[in-house]
């Protein structure tokens, strides 16, 4: 996303959250969080990051990470380490390629591989050993870990996000963008298709198939599901033949987005500024207690491994006006918004119409406390929303997609259009 600092916006409201780091507490639980997938070409880097939570009792006087790598289905035993926090050892088949950022404080990790080559597909497991004053030690991982796919020349590579989180009547926009080694022209998907399976395999016990399409002058496949309710959990992963000069491509990606359609509380625990008056750069407030959500929904909060905020419009909620992977972004809207100090958005400018209503939602996943031990679980909530006016005499900016085109209006507040927001 364009980075964009204003001079001086307008700030609505005080941001306050509490809570917003990850959650320390002696109640934690051991869990640790990672992506199911990563891909990349050969000589390029990967990054896999880690989150993870851990009781901390008076008595705990050091925690030590390493990384695990195994050719089998799940991590194995100590012969598998490749990385350790607490040694010096170097590991020949990655040797100087290997880098791990690792802040005990944020507890979070992440390895980076760099020059990848075909033997650095393996699974890889972030593991934990946390060590108590009466010479006890305790370790735990990620059992399934994160597995690392290396494309070659002919190849492409297909990236999801892995979860797609929704409230019910929602439509849901899932996204998979395909990219090619050394190549930036936009390709041509001659046929795209998406598997949906309850099962965590790679979509291999396939339920139904769904017809998908191509984004105009995009290297991006998508389909929508309206309407969404619970019976639209699961995982979705693509399977898509791209011709792009001489070549044909043929990929079915394994790497799954998994929708979390998810049940909110029924009452706000979100706070949002009610209205705002848009005549220039503007931040809207949106704050919120990780700890209060958490509890709201009686669940036993054993660590917070991560927070996601985003920014949505739409009756039902449809388009994002702000996400971490700009791909979900209205176009109208993209290089346009930011957050500011975790979760305000700021506002830079605005396509209009009048009297729309901008909502902030936020994503938690955490570790919960028995039953059942050391169960990554996800939220959900939503805030009330903000109204966007328009200050009389401020000329809106709009861009609508039309086919190929792109036609661009100027409209005042009394010259009110529907607001279009297609993606194709």
């Amino acid at each position: 996303m364009q980075q964009w600092v204003p001079l001086s916006p307008t700030v609505v409201g005080s941001t306050f959250i509490e809570g917003s780091s990850l959650f320390q507490s002696s109640t934690a639980q051991y869990c640790v969080d990672q992506l199911i997938r990563k891909e990349s070409f050969t000589g390029e880097s990967i990054t896999i990051p880690c989150s993870f939570t851990y009781p901390e009792p008076k008595n705990l006087i050091a925690v030590s990470l390493a990384v695990k790598a195994s050719k089998r289905k799940f991590c194995g035993d100590d012969t598998d380490i490749i990385y350790n926090s607490s040694k010096t050892t170097k590991f020949t088949q990655h040797a100087e390629r290997l880098s791990v950022q690792y802040k005990l404080g944020a507890k979070t990790s992440s390895l980076t591989i760099k020059d990848l080559m075909k033997a650095d597909e393996q699974i890889y497991c972030c593991r934990l050993r946390v060590q108590f004053s009466n010479g006890n030690s305790i370790p735990w991982q990620n059992l399934i870990g994160t597995t690392v796919v290396v494309k070659g020349e002919k190849e492409m590579v297909l990236e999801q996000e892995n979860f797609i989180f929704a409230l019910p009547g929602d439509t849901v926009t899932i996204i998979a963008r395909f990219t090619f080694k050394n190549q930036t022209t936009n390709a041509n998907v001659t046929k795209c298709n998406v598997f949906m399976s309850t099962e965590d395999n790679g979509c291999e016990d396939e339920i139904y198939r769904i017809t998908c399409a191509q984004r105009t002058n995009e290297n991006i496949v998508f389909f929508k599901i309206k309407n969404s309710d619970y019976s639209h959990n699961g995982f979705y992963c693509y399977s898509i033949e791209v011709s792009l000069g001489e070549y044909n491509y043929v990929g079915r990606n394994s790497l799954r987005s998994q929708l979390l359609v998810l049940k909110p509380i029924g009452v706000s625990i979100i706070n949002q500024t009610t209205e705002v008056e848009f005549s220039g750069p503007i931040i809207i407030n949106c704050n919120f207690s990780v700890q209060d959500i958490i509890s709201a929904h009686s669940a036993g909060d054993g660590g917070t491994l991560s927070t996601q905020v985003y920014w949505m419009v739409g009756e039902p909620r449809e388009h994002f006006v702000y996400h971490p992977n700009e791909d979900y972004i209205l176009p109208e809207y993209r290089g346009k918004t930011k957050l500011v100090g975790q979760s305000d958005l700021l506002l830079e400018d605005f396509p209009g119409p009048d009297n729309i209503t901008l909502y902030c939602r936020v994503a938690i996943r955490f570790c919960s406390r028995p039953p059942p031990p050391n169960f990554i679980d996800s939220i959900l909530e939503e805030g009330p929303g903000t109204l966007i006016r328009v200050q009389d005499g401020t000329v809106l900016r709009s861009q609508f997609r039309l086919g190929s085109s792109s036609v661009t209006q100027l409209k005042l507040r009394a010259a009110e259009t529907c607001f279009l927001s297609a993606f194709l």
